[in-house]
């Protein structure tokens, strides 16, 4: 098991394979020894496959240089777990990542040793390569510990540890997964690469790829780890790159990279790219040992992280400050204990997860002190909603409505607490159309300013096809101000041959210490709907179908609950002739909310659908807005029309007094007008 050198010269073809074994398994032959140089300069190195457990692995001491030539390989290509198998408490295609939850992760972050998971059949998993070099490592050839992606079915990728004085070359380190397949779920794998002597990495880590399979029930990315001899824990690198050509782009959020469970890390750096998120379970715990500046990513908002109910040491203390592109998503509930700043192409909201409107990712975060999003700072949710490729009903409804659909009632969620994501978009191939927005809550028990943007909003993401609907804002502050925006609107566009436009979703916000304003942040809040026009062949050409507005929600410190101002308002747009915004919506509602106290604002071409007999405190609408009755009885104690009351009475729709302004598409209703003070005793 021990030699003095090792050359494979060029004109060699073919593979050594090396019985090395793991500790676990009871054999002698655990590591092969070169105590001189290793050179392969042709062929390939590769060990026994495994079964039901770890027993193979590739594992080579080398005590002087290592190279890797152009075209050769350590090849550990489907040498894991066999099909059907998988360490004790994970499960199929899992490793770094796992489809079907947190709890199934596994592996060393820092070492990594262990095999990838199996495929539910058919397939194994990817194999595992340990190298110790003590001194340099070219690595110009191909490590591969990738699993087969041959059948719908996939294993997740193995491991590949490497501890050398340096390391440097051109090649290739593969423990990603492919994308071919709609079942395909196979996480990636885990690369660590850890420096003795040299204090950076003459390697490209964008040679290192270690993203999970995207398709069907996806599992996310692998973890590279980067530890130079003048760090302390290393850099973590998450990059879950992957293509678009088919299917879900995006995993579940129980299924994004994760710390196994029990385990603590502690990293000097970690750099997201490429839609890299790791989350942070419960029982787990992450350690930033530089602080919040050294997290970064390599664009805006491609990664994060993800806290999941477990411990975050931000290795400082307040104020916490966000930024350099990264995304900071609170899936549990999580609070900071001091002030935070949002800036510079930071953001803390909710990034691209597939999911339903009974299971989906969320962002819900309390700030004991102010929140301060500066410019070039986001609070983000933009198409954070559900993935395109699941059930395709409420069609780009929330509190708007996606246009074409009339008086139908398929708006959800609330309009006092809004807690639900914007759907996905209804028309359009999977690789096109587009998620809605996500789901925001804030709580801030000082001031909030945002001078920047917060969004939970649904924009064309990719195609010439359709958007989904406009998420959900749920804001509590002392006082708010800035002279940002804050959006649950839905992108508009022309387009020539498809229609699915997406209505707006809904923004509620209340404050504990001030009154609502009128002017800077508050002239920028909207739920508008998407405004397109239509030429698809089975449809009249140029019919509209623009989308109604969804629900903006204010409440300052005086109003009593439920007693702020509800707000419809579809931007001016005269073109949305037929898509409603109902009240109360019909679907996915926690439970009937009371409308008596509150104030309805119909405005900037706003339509409103009465979904029920309603109680409310008044009704205002602007010229070229307007109310459907749809046979429904409304009380009001005041009925305001272009700012002027029309006194009391009971009318309908052809009422001079509200003629214009109220309709009534099924005939029948009335709006009756009480009058400030009036007292209604219902027996």
């Amino acid at each position: 098991d021990t030699v003095a050198s090792w050359t494979q010269a060029a004109d060699y073809t073919g593979t050594v394979t090396f019985d090395t074994t793991y500790p676990t398994a009871a054999t002698v032959f655990t590591n092969f020894t070169v105590t001189g140089d290793a050179q392969i300069l042709a062929g390939t190195w590769t060990h026994q496959p495994n079964a039901a457990v770890q027993s193979n692995r590739l594992c080579v001491a080398v005590g002087g240089d290592f190279t890797l030539a152009t075209g050769t390989k350590l090849d550990a290509y489907g040498k894991g777990f066999a099909a059907g198998k998988f360490p004790a408490g994970s499960t199929y295609g899992a490793h770094a990542a796992s489809y079907d939850g947190y709890a199934k992760v596994y592996g060393d972050v820092y070492k990594p040793t262990d095999l990838g998971a199996g495929a539910q059949s058919g397939l194994a998993g990817g194999g595992a390569i340990w190298l110790e070099v003590g001194g340099a490592a070219a690595i110009n050839g191909t490590v591969d510990v990738r699993a087969p992606s041959a059948d719908a079915q996939m294993g997740a990728a193995g491991s590949f540890f490497l501890q050398a004085a340096s390391c440097s070359g051109a090649g290739s380190i593969y423990a990603y997964m492919d994308n071919k397949y709609s079942g395909a779920r196979g996480s990636g794998g885990r690369v660590a690469i850890a420096l003795t002597s040299a204090t950076t990495l003459a390697f490209p880590t964008a040679n290192i790829k270690v993203s999970g399979s995207c398709n069907g029930s996806a599992a996310g990315g692998g973890t590279i780890v980067v530890k130079t001899a003048g760090q302390t824990h290393g850099t973590l690198i998450l990059d879950n790159t992957r293509g678009k050509s088919y299917g879900a782009r995006w995993q579940y959020a129980s299924g994004i990279t994760a710390i196994p469970p029990g385990a603590s890390w502690i990293f000097d750096d970690i750099l997201v790219k490429n839609y890299g998120m790791l989350a942070i379970p419960p029982t787990t715990t992450l350690t930033l040992a530089g602080g919040l500046p050294s997290v970064r990513a390599a664009s805006v908002r491609t990664g994060g992280l993800l806290y999941a109910g477990g411990t975050i040491d931000w290795g400082g203390v307040a104020p916490y400050v966000f930024t350099s592109n990264w995304v900071f998503q609170a899936n549990a509930p999580y609070t900071f204990d001091g002030n935070v700043v949002v800036k510079d192409g930071g953001a803390i909201g909710c990034m691209k997860f597939r999911g339903t409107l009974t299971d989906f990712a969320i962002c819900d975060v309390s700030v004991q002190g102010n929140l301060a999003v500066e410019q070039a700072g986001y609070i983000f949710a933009q198409n954070g909603g559900p993935d395109i490729n699941i059930n395709r009903e409420p069609r780009s409804f929330h509190g708007g409505q996606s246009g074409g659909y009339g008086t139908v009632n398929k708006g959800y969620g609330s309009v006092f607490a809004p807690a639900y994501p914007g759907y996905t978009a209804a028309i359009g191939d999977q690789a096109t159309t587009s998620p809605g927005g996500g789901a925001v809550k804030l709580a801030v028990s000082g001031a909030m300013t945002v001078d920047g943007s917060v969004l939970a909003t649904s924009v064309k993401d990719g195609g010439d096809n359709s958007m989904g609907s406009g998420g959900s804002i749920d804001i509590v502050a002392g006082t708010l101000a800035g002279s940002g925006a804050i959006s649950a609107s839905c992108g508009s566009w022309a387009v020539g041959s498809n229609y699915g436009t997406g209505g707006g979703g809904r923004i509620a916000i209340r404050l504990t210490g001030a009154d609502i304003g009128s002017d800077g942040i508050w002239a920028n809040i909207a739920a508008t709907g998407s405004t397109v026009i239509s030429n698809k062949t089975t449809l009249a050409a140029n019919v509209d179908y623009s989308s109604s507005a969804g629900t903006v929600y204010l409440q300052g410190m005086h109003a009593a609950e439920g007693a702020g101002r509800i707000i419809v308002r579809n931007d001016g747009n005269p073109k949305n002739v037929k898509a409603v915004t109902p009240i109360p919506a019909a679907l996915y509602g926690d439970a009937p909310e009371a409308f008596k106290r509150a104030t309805l604002s119909i405005e900037a071409c706003g339509r409103v659908l009465a979904a029920a007999d309603l109680q409310m405190e008044a009704l205002e609408i602007e010229a070229g807005a307007a109310f459907d009755l749809c046979g429904r009885h409304l009380v009001v104690r005041q009925f305001l029309k272009d700012g002027h009351s029309i006194g009391m009475g009971t009318f309908t729709a052809t009422s001079p007094e509200v003629q214009g302004y109220v309709f009534d598409s099924v005939g029948g209703g009335s709006v009756q007008v009480l009058g400030a003070g009036t007292v209604v005793v219902v027996r």
